[in-house]
């Protein structure tokens, strides 16, 4: 993981993924019931330059092993990509 990235709350990063530097992800708002549900990032998962991944309150997002996330795409509220996608340069989900 580069230095200049944030993961902020509730972020599982599985092994050999790749964090590139200005990358955030940040699951920290907490739902009624006062749990922050996860942003779960599978083996093998390369999230490029400037990559922004954010879950709001009481979402959950999945990115699956062997995945791609290009530079600056934006990845928000509950969303699952599957192993090996690939999402373009500033890609909007």
């Amino acid at each position: 993981m580069d230095p200049s990235a944030q993961i902020i709350g509730n972020v599982h990063i599985g092994p050999n993924v790749y964090v590139a530097p200005r990358t955030v992800i940040r699951t920290d708002e907490v739902d009624t019931e006062g749990k922050v549900h996860p942003i779960v990032i599978e083996s093998e998962t390369n999230t490029q330059d400037s990559v922004s991944i954010h879950a709001k309150r009481g979402t959950t997002e999945s990115i699956g092993p062997r995945a791609s996330i290009a530079h600056g795409a934006v990845i928000h509220e509950p969303c699952v990509i599957g192993g090996g996608c690939f999402l373009a340069l500033r890609a909007v989900l």
